[in-house]
This record gives structure tokens, sequence and C-alpha cells, in this order.
């Protein structure tokens, strides 16, 4: 091509720039090794500044509320190991913290106490679910039904409504579409307003044709 390099025009300037702010009492040996220096500091500085700054934006994290409460509840199991709602408690954030079995372990211990605690066999039901031991889930359910589904209390117990529907959707799992119908019926039953409740039952009635 024609005409004059950029590149070269600029290091030009650079270099006319760097002689005119020369002091003129300055060395180049001397003006050398303040370029040498500088270089250095900008070597060493710029991934130093980057680890400061990466260690400021990256401190440790602290425990997610899921591991504070475990470990708040679990405190409490050491604390009083015959507080069965203390385990109910343990049992239910391991659940939710996807430790299946340790919830189940927990859930057990208060239903070897205690075979009608409402909590431990609702929640053991929906842990054995999550790990596919559907058998042991319905069994479950159908003891909390069985011991709440009477009395004048049991058409508004949420618990109980909540056993149903989740019996239902057990026996969808296991292709009892007819069973798993008349269960979440008994939920829609208790309470109209379940919005998951309807859904599941036009699936078992899809499916019984």
């Amino acid at each position: 091509g024609s005409g004059p390099d950029p590149m070269a025009s600029t290091g030009r300037g650079m270099a006319q720039m760097l002689k005119t702010a020369r002091p003129a009492n300055l060395s180049d040996r001397a003006v050398n090794r303040a370029l040498l220096a500088c270089g250095l500091a900008l070597l060493l500085g710029i991934p130093l500044i980057t680890i400061v700054y990466w260690n400021d934006r990256h401190i440790a994290s602290a425990p997610s509320i899921v591991d504070q409460t475990i470990a708040s509840a679990e405190a409490a199991v050491r604390a009083d190991p015959e507080d069965l709602a203390a385990r109910d408690h343990l049992a239910a954030a391991y659940v939710s913290a996807h430790r299946d079995q340790d919830g189940i372990d927990q859930f057990t211990a208060v239903l070897t106490v205690d075979a009608g605690d409402r909590a431990a066999l609702l929640g053991r039901a929906i842990a054995y679910q999550q790990v596919g031991r559907l058998d042991a889930a319905v069994t479950d359910l159908q003891t909390f039904i069985a011991d709440n589904g009477s009395g004048e209390m049991a058409k508004t117990d949420p618990q109980l409504e909540h056993a149903y529907y989740e019996l239902g959707v057990v026996q969808l799992q296991q292709g009892r579409a007819t069973d798993a119908a008349a269960a979440l019926q008994q939920a829609l039953a208790i309470d109209g307003s379940d919005a998951d409740a309807p859904y599941s039952l036009g699936s078992a009635l899809v499916r019984t044709g």
C-alpha cells in the first residue's frame, strides 16, 4: 500500500513525547532503569490487584438456610433425644435437603415411639415416594388416613387432604388409576381449592377411560 504507516507514526510520536518529557540531566541508562522498574511494577502489580479483587469478591459463602436449619435441628435432637417434635423437625429438614434416607431414619425413630405420629407418617410417606419406595409410601398414607379419616375435624383437616392427594399421586405412579381417582376426589372434598388435585384427578380419569 502507499502512504505512511499509522502504527509507525504512532510509535514515533510516543518516542518523541518521551524524549520531550525526559529531564535534560537524566542519562539514557537511568531512563532505561526507570522504564524497567515501571514495567516490573506493572507485571507484579496487576496480578496482585487481580488476586485482591478476586478474594474480595469471593469471600467464603455462609452456610445456606437449609444447612443452618439442619444444624439447628440436629443440635435440638442432641440436646433432647426424647423430643419427638424435634426429631420430626430434623427429619423434615433432611427431606427438604434431599437427604431422604436420613429423613426416613429420623421419622422411623419417631414412629417406633409413637406409631400414630401424624407428621412422621406423612413425612416418611413423602420421603419413601421420593426414593421410589411406592408400596411403603402407600402403607404410611393409608395408615394416616385410617387414623385421621373420621371425626368432626376430618372434613377440614389440611394434613388429611394432603395425605389423600399424595396417595392419589403415588397410586397414579403405580398404574392404579381408579384407586388414584378415588383418593384425589377425597382430597378435593376437603379442599376444593387445591390447584394440583384437579390436574392429577384429570390424569387419573383419562387413564381409566
